[in-house]
């Protein structure tokens, strides 16, 4: 257990209907995302380590007044070498720009490359901390699940992390 947060994240999160169907696929694959604190999303942006929490909730305040909820399709299963197993959405203009549109808020804040504009990889993470065959293992099982499909993006989160905590909640307008 560490002493303090490891780092903050800015999520997008889905409808509930679209959430319960990822979280069934959660248990499903025997991953403890949930037993985390930790919901389905698409990150926006991380902060390693941690930043002034008031001024990323400005910006996503400032950012969702002038965001409308959005529609994606979860379409692929895809991998990070951290042995992260993730369900990915079709990469959509629209969602490239509204990414686009919420760093711009970010201004100046010190935030992680990964997930700066033009490098960014959407995805939704099913399952951490897997050895290279348990990934294997559970992107095979996550082909025959039902994580796939449309899903609508409606809110969006600051948390902080290990364990996952909730700082913020706002609506998509």
């Amino acid at each position: 257990m560490s002493d303090g947060p490891v780092g903050q994240a800015v999520e997008l999160y889905f409808d509930a209907v679209s959430e319960a169907r990822l979280l069934a696929e959660w248990d499903r694959i025997g991953s403890d995302l949930a037993q985390l604190g930790a919901r389905p999303h698409l990150s926006l942006a991380v902060f390693r380590p941690p930043t002034d929490p008031t001024l990323v909730i400005e910006a996503i305040d400032a950012w969702t007044a002038h965001e409308d909820p959005m529609e994606v399709s979860l379409e692929s299963v895809g991998m990070f070498d951290a042995g992260v197993v993730f369900l990915a959405p079709v990469v959509s203009a629209e969602l490239i720009a509204a990414h686009g549109r919420f760093h711009a808020f970010l201004g100046d804040l010190e935030r992680w490359d990964l997930y700066r504009p033009g490098r960014w990889v959407p995805h939704c993470t099913m399952a951490t901390r897997l050895g290279l065959g348990e990934q294997a293992r559970t992107a095979a099982r996550l082909l025959d699940g039902n994580g796939f499909g449309p899903a609508r993006l409606e809110r969006v989160g600051l948390v902080e992390y290990d364990p996952v905590k909730s700082l913020h909640d706002a609506a998509l307008e």
